[in-house]
């Protein structure tokens, strides 16, 4: 999988050179680690997931275009924080042809740029390999005017890079599958498990135990369980309250496996039963995501499919009279945005927001197979908003789903998870 992602990214790239560094440890708090995740774009294009690496594609080389540079053997520190490839188990493992100790880079990476017209590295994300990198590229002029062909162009790899992970392959699909697998199967448990008086941490830890158990990687973000309120704040994540009676809450969450995410929303009564308003309120947003996901395929544009939301949740607060019609002017005047403020969808993959462009030169993305991306439409009634009726407050619903976008249409990748109404209850009972 990584070496063909490899030959079609050098394809776009011709005979330059590219340089890939990956993420390094961050620190928590003095010598204590946070845990190590790769980069995604280094993982991408190489499979491999210790930090501190350095990767080199160098096509025009006679015996090496893939080049990785890594932590060195050394038993003591494998004593204290765990097990390294170093350079021979890379070779064998990852395909390298050449593995090199970190501590060779300034002596062997410059080697792999002559004969190259360009190089393709990113700027920004590591200052200390941007320096290396500059230096590198000085020291190289000399030779270029005694004639050599040295890369003097600089281009960011990720614009190639993020326009092939927008399209994901069959194996990236069912890693994404996996990831919905996992976190469908916590959401039951969960759904089964909450009622009045438990604190909205208990359904994460949950979640988030059961992610690791079956097999993933952990969250692919930060767990959201908001209730009552804090449903009307869009990320929030402290996860502290104390759940009451005939209250909603929302829960945003998502495993990772093996690189890749699942994003989905459920919102459920704390006492498993929908007051009156809370039905109604809830109906509108089910009618608005499933509208917009049947709107979802190929030539159809990301803010097509928000606009086939929108027009439901429109709709439905011009019939529960908190905003006024008719539709298209109460779609002019934007109040609905106090009740609606996000977008519809985001694309998904190894970021849960994953990369691509969502508007290109004032364009908005078309969609195209291979595409994934979620769809969640949301109303929240916050206390603080002037005027509203005490009924309404407090009350916040958000449903998401996860879509591949198929050569005819689409399918839904997110496992039947109770959605209705009636199978809420039904399953909450």
């Amino acid at each position: 999988m990584f070496e063909k992602r490899r030959k079609t990214y050098l394809k776009k790239t011709g005979d330059a050179v590219t340089i890939l560094v990956g993420a390094k440890e961050k620190v928590k708090i003095n010598d204590v680690h946070y845990r190590f995740r790769q980069d995604n774009d280094f993982y991408y294009l190489t499979g491999f997931d210790e930090p501190d690496a350095v990767a080199v594609l160098a096509p025009n080389h006679k015996e090496h275009q893939f080049i990785l540079f890594v932590r060195p053997d050394d038993a003591e520190a494998e004593t204290w924080h765990g097990r390294r490839y170093g350079p021979a188990q890379t070779m064998k493992k990852f395909g390298a042809d050449i593995a090199f100790p970190l501590n060779k880079l300034d002596e062997e990476l410059p080697k792999y740029f002559e004969g190259h017209h360009k190089l393709y590295y990113r700027f920004g994300d590591n200052e200390e390999f941007n320096r290396k990198l500059i230096r590198w590229i000085i020291s190289l002029r000399v030779k270029y005017r005694s004639g050599k062909n040295v890369p003097l162009d600089v281009f960011d790899p990720s614009r190639i890079i993020h326009e092939m992970r927008l399209y994901k392959s069959t194996e990236e699909i069912a890693r994404i599958v996996q990831a919905q697998k996992i976190s469908a199967d916590a959401y039951g448990k969960i759904m089964r498990t909450v009622k009045p008086g438990m604190f909205e941490f208990e359904l994460e830890t949950m979640l988030e135990s059961h992610f690791r158990l079956n097999g993933g990687m952990g969250s692919g973000y930060a767990t959201i369980v908001a209730s009552h309120e804090n449903g009307t704040i869009l990320h929030y994540s402290e996860n502290s309250r104390c759940m009451q009676d005939n209250e909603l809450v929302i829960v945003d969450a998502g495993a990772e496996y093996d690189y890749y995410c699942a994003d989905i929303s459920r919102t459920f009564p704390v006492n498993g039963k929908f007051t009156k308003i809370q039905k109604e309120i809830y109906n509108i947003v089910l009618d608005a995501q499933i509208s917009a996901i049947n709107s979802v395929k190929p030539g159809v544009s990301i803010a097509e499919v928000h606009k086939t939301a929108l027009k439901v949740l429109v709709k439905g607060l011009i019939s529960l009279k908190i905003i006024g019609g008719p539709l298209q002017a109460a779609l002019k005047k934007d109040d609905y945005k106090k009740f609606f403020m996000h977008g519809t969808s985001h694309l998904l993959g190894m970021d849960v927001h994953d990369v691509g462009r969502l508007k290109n030169d004032g364009q908005w993305l078309v969609l195209k197979p291979g595409m994934v991306l979620t769809v969640e439409p949301g109303l929240y009634f916050s206390s603080k908003i002037k005027g509203l009726q005490k009924m309404f407050k407090s009350i916040a619903v958000r449903i998401e789903d996860n879509i591949l976008v198929t050569k005819n249409g689409s399918r839904n990748l997110t496992p039947s998870i109770p959605k209705t109404v009636q199978e809420i209850e039904e399953f909450m009972k």
